[in-house]
């Protein structure tokens, strides 16, 4: 149910051959050293992130709060 999920949202977005690498990784999650556990991330390429570029908000920074690097 959630591979089905994540392949229609990721459809035309993220590459097939990645959603493959990701989808394995994230099924073996249990068994995965500390190393290991970077791999449970996806990239996806520049044509489909927008024009936007960099961004130095992370996904649990709320709306227009103020980011200090």
């Amino acid at each position: 149910q959630y591979i089905e999920k994540f392949r229609s949202l990721a459809d035309g977005v993220i590459e097939p051959e990645e959603q493959e690498r990701f989808l394995d990784v994230a099924q073996r999650v249990g068994e995965l050293s500390g190393d290991e556990l970077t791999q449970l991330s996806f990239t996806v390429s520049h044509d489909k992130l927008g024009n936007e570029g960099p961004s130095s908000r992370g996904i649990f920074v709320p709306q227009g709060a103020l980011v200090t690097a």
